[in-house]
Formats: structure tokens, C-alpha cells, sequence
């Protein structure tokens, strides 16, 4: 057991701490943050007031490139150091969690503060993190727009990366809405420069390198889809002539967006088939077009910053290690596995859809270690709402299984995407849990589910909190589950793309055999048992809750949940009819099918009108489930109406539907 140390603040306390130099506004921000904290706890006291033995706090570091840090305590001295001037920040947030502060969430009540003045304290600690980059992706804006409080709550748990996911269109969905984020770049960089994060910034934006509207001017710049050229999707990366206007608008873009330290510019966001297959391009595979076009992108930007790096994703058809291109210097590994299962670890050999990518992943690194490029990071889902449909699944076990293998393929950054339609009803597991191991890969992930239960509702309910999160994950891990034949989501790049072939991403089992739909309908009574006892969890822990606003804010969190699980098994049964309608016609049975599953729709609207406050949060979210639920239940329903004017009319209405729904999205994020 460590020694412990008596700490008594009731003496009053002072800091010393270091004033020049470059890392000094770092520095500041760890004396101003550890003064604020101690101020919640006893008044300070000046050093020359001899009546009194304050304990002094000496505050220092040096130079490395190390996040490590260390801290001691000596009589009334705590000496906090840091490798660096940002390690100095963890070792100010290490020792105020070691008196009992922690920050759950990111705003400021969602603090927990300690009582008292007397503290027995560890008599020294010292840690170094697993990960070097430890990456927050702000993919949505309402994040961005409190993204003071999303940088503060990052450094005080211990990330050191920023990476602001944005987006051309309008609709904040999927990511910030670029006008939103040339708003606050400023701001963001000021903010970030206080803790000394490393700022990431883009998306999906290759293709707008190339206007759509040069096409009639050079179609050859394009590329080629079954023999002719198409101006919708990514490009040619080997014509000199298309690339020369990528050249200029990239370098235009580079210098619009200053001070990343990792720059963004993926293909589009299309699961396949969005590459050229002219006969130059022939023997070039998607991944290797990718990079060609992302080497590019990267020798411009070396003549701009030459200090910075662009990212090479690895992403749907572009995960395959490229066979026919080689990565420039200043370009980085950026492995983002989408279509992985979260059923299971990546590293799962025993999964059937994620055993694939481990074997992936290491030809990628070694291609990109053979060419010396810039150390490789990954980009998990861990906190995307949109893929999970609106809420998280509880994945503290799965992402402490994860974080251990990606240390083991020695990824310098581990990235977490938070994105959606809505902001929290509550601080998320994911978020803190995701935090906490990419420091430490070796974390327990019970322990941190019970640390992050106790400082959200109080030592009282955080067992019954604990329960409740691990009782959801078990639920979500049955549901999660899916075969690879299903992990076909579509190209969902614009509505003459999804409206007759909607996306079917994860969750929706269009493609399943029949067989598994029925297994997986077989299990309702397991999942609906296990549901109950996270409902059962929750509610003991909200009777002994300390923080109610938190509480019910989780409520309405599994109420929506809940809701998800509805949904899960009404879709479900409606594909089992389908399936039988095939061989035994059974109409009636899939629209007795078809109308459970829209009325779990609906519920999901009145629910975002009772728990979400912006109309514009609420309209994005009923977008994400009219795409992603509703789409394909209005394509089955115009599948089932009979050939002739009946159909056309459900026709007509869908089209309707879908202008009326971009319509309104799009007014409400029009300045």
C-alpha cells in the first residue's frame, strides 16, 4: 500500500510556480486551475503571513516532449512536476483527483468537488501516459459551441488533442458546420493554446477540391465509372490537369485554416465505388488512388507548414494497405475501422466481421513505418451517435480491450469521434472511460465505471450506477452483434443515392440471412430481462443519488435507449414477414409489422421534442432517425402498396417527405 501523507488546507496554502519562457502560458493555466480548485476548499494564504504554515505548492517542469509527470510531498510542501509544461497540467489534475475532485462531465456543475480541508494524501506519484496523442473529435455543434468546456473537461482528463470534424454543408449532423467553425477558430486555438492541445481540423474534403461544376470544362479530371466519366465522387488522381486546380484550392484551404498541427482532407464518405476505373487507373486500387491524391495534398502543404502533417484515412474500400503508392514523409496512418463490430474487440480473432482487421491494420503500419512518415493514429466510434442511432452503448469493457491491442501495435493517437444530432442529456460513460484508458491502456474498466458512477451521482448510488451501465452493456453486446455479409450500409452521398436504396448502417439487418433475423429475434426475452435490470439498477441508484439533475438526465438517456431496443426488435419481426411474405404471401402480417416499427418513429420524435430544448437539435436528430429508420421502413411500405396509382401516390408522398425534411433542416441552420 502507498504511503500516505496528512494534507490540512485549513492553514491556507500559497503556489510558486514557473512565469517564462514558451510553455508559459501552459504553466499559468496549471496554477490559475489548481488555485480555483483549492479556493472551493480553504482560502489561500499569502507566504509572508508568519502566523500561518500554509501548504506551499511548488510547481515546475521541464522541457521533453513527455506528458509524464510526477508529484511528492514533503512536511507542507507538495512538489507538482511535469516533463513538460502540459505534463505539469496532469500533474496539477493528478494530485486534485487524488483529494477527490473529478469532472465527469464537461460542464461546470458537472464537477465533483470534495469537503473538508484534511486530506490523506499518496506521499508521491508518478505516471506517463500509454498513448502520445490522445484525441477528442468535436464532430457536431453543438459541441463546438461549448467547446471552452469540452477543451477544459479534455485537459482535466488528461487528453492532449482537439480535432474539429467539419463539414461544408449546412446541416450539422455529421460533423461542424465549416461557418460555425471559421466563427471560433480563434477562440478554439486560444483555448486549446491555454492547455497546450494539439488541434486536428477537417473531413471529408478531397472532393470539393475539385468543383463538380468544371466538368463540361475537363471531364477527364473525373472519374471514370463503367466506361464514361462521372462528376459525382472523388476524382482522377492522375490527371495533371484536374490535380494542378486540387493544387491551388488545397493550398487556398491550407491557408484559410491555419495552426493544425494535423491537417484532414478525406475522399467522400462512401462505403465503395467512388474511385476512378479509367484504364490509367486500372491497376490502382482505391486505397492506393487515395493516397496518390493525399500525396499530393501533402506536398503542398509542406511548402505552407512544413511543421504539419496530412492524414491518409483508411476507410471502407481504402482500408487495404495500397499496393501501388508509397506515403510522403509528412503524411500520417489515420485507421479507421467503421464497419468493425461493437460487439467485440477489434482484436477479436474470434469475430466474424472484425477478425480481418488486426492483419489490415498491421500492413498499413508497416508500409507507413518502412516510408518514415509521421506516427499512425486511429479514429474509433466510440462516442458516434450517429452510427449507434441517437445513444451509446455502455463499451467501457470493449474499449479497454481495444486500447490494449492498439498500444500493442504501438499507435501513437487514439482518436474518439463525438458526433450526433442532439448534445447530452447527461455526461457519457464513453466520453470518460475513452479518456481514462488512453492514458492507461491498462485500466480496469469496472473501476473506472464506478469512479465515473460515483462523482456523477454520489458514493451512495455508485454501485447501484455501476450495475445499471454494466447490465446496458451486456444488453447492447447481444444487439450489436452481426455477420460481415451485413456490413453493406450503401452510398449515402445524396438523395438520389439512399432514396430507392437506403443505407442499411449499423443496427439494420436488411442484408441478414433469414435465419439470423430469427436467432436474433429469439433472443428478445434474454434482452428484455437484462433491460429490466438496468431499469431496476437505475432507478435504486437515483433513489441514493446526491446529484438528481444527473439522474434524471440518465433516465432520459435509457428511456430513449429503451426505445432503441423497441425499435430493434420491431424491425426485426418486420423482416422476418417480409421474409416469409416471399415464399407465403402474408400482407397483412408485414403492415400489422410495418406500423409497430413506425410507431417506435414516432415515439423517438416525442421524445426529442420532451428532452431536446434547440428546434435545431431536435430537427437534426428526427433527420438522423428518418434516414437511418424511417427511410426503409417508407421504402417497404411503397414496396408493399400494389402496382399502379396507389404506389405512385406512396411515391410521390415519400419524395414530398424527404424535400420537406431537408427543407426545414437546412432554414434552420441558415444564418
Amino acid at each position: 500500500m502507498a504511503t500516505t501523507s496528512p494534507i490540512d488546507l485549513a492553514q491556507g496554502w500559497h503556489i510558486t510556480a514557473p512565469a517564462t519562457g514558451s510553455a508559459a502560458i501552459v504553466a499559468e493555466t496549471a496554477k490559475q486551475d489548481l488555485s480555483a480548485a483549492l479556493q472551493a476548499l480553504a482560502p489561500a494564504t499569502a507566504p509572508d503571513e508568519t502566523d500561518a504554515d500554509p501548504v506551499r505548492f511548488i510547481l515546475s517542469h521541464r522541457t521533453t516532449p513527455s506528458d509524464g509527470y510526477s508529484w511528492n510531498i514533503s512536511g507542507q510542501t507538495v512538489h507538482l512536476n511535469g516533463n513538460s509544461a502540459r505534463g505539469l497540467l496532469y500533474a496539477v489534475y493528478s494530485f486534485l483527483t487524488e483529494l477527490g475532485f473529478a469532472w465527469p462531465g464537461h460542464k461546470p456543475l458537472d464537477a465533483h468537488i470534495p469537503t473538508g480541508t484534511r486530506f490523506a494524501v499518496k506521499q508521491a506519484s508518478a505516471d506517463a501516459p500509454t498513448f502520445d496523442g490522445r484525441c477528442l473529435i468535436l464532430g457536431h455543434h453543438a459541441f463546438l459551441s461549448e467547446h471552452k468546456d469540452w477543451i477544459r473537461w479534455a485537459a482535466r482528463n488528461r487528453l492532449n488533442t482537439i480535432f474539429v470534424h467539419t463539414a461544408e454543408e449546412g446541416l450539422a449532423l455529421g460533423a461542424v458546420p465549416v461557418a460555425q467553425w471559421h466563427a471560433l477558430s480563434r477562440a478554439v486555438r486560444d483555448h486549446c493554446a491555454c492547455y497546450g492541445m494539439t488541434i486536428e481540423l477537417g473531413g471529408h474534403g478531397l472532393s470539393r477540391l475539385l468543383p463538380r461544376d468544371l466538368f463540361n470544362e475537363m471531364p477527364d479530371a473525373f472519374r471514370m465509372k463503367d466506361g464514361k466519366r462521372t462528376p459525382d465522387h472523388n476524382l482522377d488522381p492522375l490527371n495533371n490537369q484536374g490535380m494542378e486546380i486540387v493544387r491551388k484550392n488545397a493550398r487556398d484551404w491550407f491557408q484559410a485554416n491555419p495552426g493544425a498541427d494535423v491537417y484532414h482532407l478525406w475522399p467522400d464518405d462512401i462505403p465503395g465505388g467512388g474511385w476512378s476505373q479509367s484504364p490509367e487507373c486500372d491497376a490502382l486500387t482505391a486505397s492506393d488512388q487515395a493516397l496518390i491524391a493525399t500525396n499530393i495534398l501533402a506536398e503542398e502543404l509542406e511548402q505552407i507548414s512544413p511543421d504539419a502533417q496530412i492524414a491518409h484515412i483508411a476507410y471502407h474500400d481504402t482500408e487495404p494497405v495500397p499496393t501501388a503508392a508509397r506515403p510522403r514523409a509528412n503524411t500520417s496512418l489515420l485507421w479507421a475501422p467503421r464497419m468493425r463490430s461493437y460487439a467485440q474487440s477489434a482484436f477479436d480473432a474470434g469475430s466474424s466481421v472484425n477478425a480481418r482487421y488486426p492483419g489490415e491494420l498491421a500492413a498499413n503500419l508497416a508500409l507507413f513505418s518502412d516510408a518514415d512518415t509521421k506516427p499512425a493514429r486511429v479514429f474509433e466510434y466510440y462516442l458516434d451517435a450517429v452510427l449507434f442511432k441517437s445513444t451509446l452503448p455502455p463499451l467501457a469493457a470493449l474499449m479497454a480491450q481495444d486500447a490494449i491491442g492498439y498500444a500493442d501495435a504501438n499507435i501513437h493517437t487514439l482518436q474518439a469521434l463525438m458526433v450526433g444530432g442532439r448534445p447530452w442529456n447527461a455526461p457519457q460513460l464513453n466520453a470518460y472511460a475513452f479518456a481514462r484508458l488512453a492514458w492507461d491502456a491498462n485500466a480496469d474498466p469496472v473501476a473506472i465505471t464506478h469512479d465515473f458512477s460515483t462523482a456523477l451521482a454520489g458514493a451512495h448510488a455508485a454501485d447501484a450506477l455501476t450495475a445499471h451501465y454494466e447490465a446496458l452493456s451486456d444488453t447492447f453486446c447481444m444487439a450489436l452483434d452481426f455477420e460481415p455479409t451485413e456490413a453493406r450500409p450503401g452510398a449515402a452521398a445524396g438523395a438520389a443515392d439512399f432514396f430507392d436504396n437506403p443505407p442499411t448502417d449499423m443496427g439494420d439487418p436488411w442484408h441478414a440471412a433469414p435465419a439470423d433475423i430469427t436467432a436474433r429475434l429469439a433472443l428478445k426475452p434474454v434482452i428484455t430481462g437484462k433491460l429490466d435490470q438496468a431499469a431496476e439498477a437505475l432507478g435504486e441508484a437515483a433513489t441514493h443519488a446526491t446529484n438528481t439533475q444527473h439522474v434524471d438526465g440518465l433516465q432520459a438517456e435509457f428511456a430513449l435507449a429503451c426505445l432503441w431496443f423497441d425499435f430493434h426488435f420491431a424491425r426485426l419481426a418486420l423482416y422476418e414477414a417480409l421474409n416469409r411474405h416471399k415464399t407465403s404471401p402474408c400482407a397483412n402480417d408485414c403492415m400489422t409489422a410495418l406500423r409497430a416499427a413506425y410507431a417506435v418513429c414516432d415515439a423517438v420524435d416525442v421524445w426529442a421534442d420532451a428532452h431536446i430544448t434547440d428546434p435545431r437539435y431536435i430537427e437534426n436528430t428526427k433527420l438522423l432517425h428518418w434516414l437511418f429508420w424511417r427511410l426503409r421502413l417508407d421504402w417497404v411500405r411503397e414496396a408493399l402498396t400494389p402496382a399502379g396509382a396507389a404506389r405512385d401516390a406512396v411515391r410521390k408522398e415519400r419524395e414530398a417527405d424527404m424535400t420537406a425534411r431537408f427543407a426545414r433542416g437546412r432554414a434552420l441552420w441558415t444564418d
